[in-house]
């Protein structure tokens, strides 16, 4: 995806999340799980958090542990806790066909927030989506796709 193409969906996103002054009983959250790939980065599955509106046509995930392929010598780096990570974003319905094509299973936990929780979580995701909040630096135990979800 091109960084154009990233700034409007960015753009979008905002402007969505900004249009939740009031509280939206149609906003939903849920927990997504995809089990565990071949694959040294897949190995202990996948985490995400599931954002739905379908009074606005909103249906996303925000992911953490998303990484370059492209960087250098990535698995050594990745066993010595050295690689930067960022929160992906992805349409739902993309992100659970990616899981199915290597044979993953994806699990949905409905969250049961209130319509202010599911708010704070959902301005919560855009404010770490930003460029400036996106990269962390990956830890196995304490920072990674389930701990930041």
């Amino acid at each position: 995806m091109d960084i154009k193409k990233i700034l409007v969906f960015l753009f979008f996103l905002c402007s969505l999340a900004t249009g939740y002054s009031s509280v939206n009983d149609s906003l939903k959250i849920s927990l997504i799980t995809c089990s565990p790939g071949s694959q040294v980065y897949e190995l202990f599955g996948h985490t995400g958090l599931r954002v739905q509106d379908v009074s606005r046509n909103v249906d996303v995930v925000f992911h953490y542990g998303v990484f370059s392929f492209n960087t250098p010598h990535f698995i050594y780096r990745f066993t010595k806790g050295e690689t930067d990570y960022s929160i992906g974003l992805a349409d739902f319905r993309d992100f659970v066909y990616n899981y199915a094509v290597r044979g993953s299973k994806v699990s949905e936990l409905p969250l049961e927030l209130t319509a202010e929780e599911s708010k704070r979580v959902f301005q919560a995701l855009i404010i770490n989506n930003m460029p400036d909040n996106r990269i962390y630096r990956y830890n196995f135990l304490y920072d990674n796709c389930a701990t930041r979800p």
